[in-house]
């Protein structure tokens, strides 16, 4: 038999409540996918190195916010989903859902914002990074980036196929100071073994284009950056969104219950 708080609602309280219930659970869900999504962007070595390429780490910030509004779901949701199923005003008054509303809008807007700069931080610090800090004393961090991201996607270089790409590196700083043509991560592979370092790195070997990965990595780099953007902002938009429906059924039960 239903209670007596139960009988006091009204048929759009109970929907009210149910809808809330109903909601939170989503709330669950999302934050757990936030949460999820947020670790992966500031674990994954290939955005971790494009964001040093990059000489901008917009998309790894949006990465921790969704990660702490990822956090404050799950914990906020399942305080909610008890407020709501027990009628208790006290649990549905501290959802705080404003302000994880803002946290994930605001992660939204960051990688929006990445995504809208994100072609001029490419064009030009890519470029700057291969002719004036790779390989140098001091750069490691920016080396190890360039090495991991040609190994990973068989690029090399900056723009172009393989010899447009590769002879950026032939006007270096580090070519200055190197034995060698180009990087061992920009040479071909078979079965996770260089086919022929020496052909590929070789500066006497007129043939040495055909031993070296045949793109450069510009797009690669570009694109990669523009999907975790993109990513990140479709979550934290929609999340927000939910949110927001989330506080006005709040706020309506909340009124009926008063009521």
């Amino acid at each position: 038999m239903p209670d007596k708080m139960e009988e006091d609602l009204s048929c759009t309280g109970r929907c009210a409540k149910n809808m809330m219930f109903t909601f939170n659970l989503l709330f669950l869900v999302s934050g757990i996918m936030a949460l999820a999504l947020g670790l992966f962007i500031v674990i994954f070595p290939v955005s971790t190195h494009v964001a040093v390429l990059m000489g901008n780490g917009k998309f790894i910030y949006a990465g921790y916010i969704l990660m702490v509004a990822g956090i404050a779901v799950v914990v906020v949701a399942f305080v909610g989903c008890c407020g709501a199923k027990y009628e208790n005003k006290m649990l549905l008054g501290g959802l705080a859902l404003i302000f994880i509303f803002v946290i994930e809008l605001i992660a939204g807007v960051v990688a929006l914002a990445f995504y809208t700069q994100a072609e001029f931080y490419i064009e030009d610090n890519l470029e700057i990074g291969v002719m004036e800090q790779y390989g140098l004393p001091g750069e490691e961090d920016l080396t190890a980036a360039w090495n991991y991201i040609q190994w990973w996607f068989e690029c090399c270089g900056f723009k172009g196929n393989a010899t447009d790409a590769a002879l950026i590196y032939t006007r270096s700083l580090w070519y200055l100071t190197s034995n060698v043509r180009v990087p061992e991560s920009c040479c071909t592979e078979s079965n996770n073994k260089i086919v022929n370092l020496q052909m590929c790195q070789d500066r006497q070997n007129i043939d040495w284009y055909t031993n070296i990965n045949n793109q450069g990595c510009y797009n690669v780099i570009f694109g990669t950056a523009i999907q975790l953007s993109v990513i990140i902002a479709v979550v934290g938009i929609v999340l927000s969104i939910i949110q927001f429906f989330g506080m006005a059924f709040s706020y309506c039960l909340l009124r009926r219950l008063a009521g």
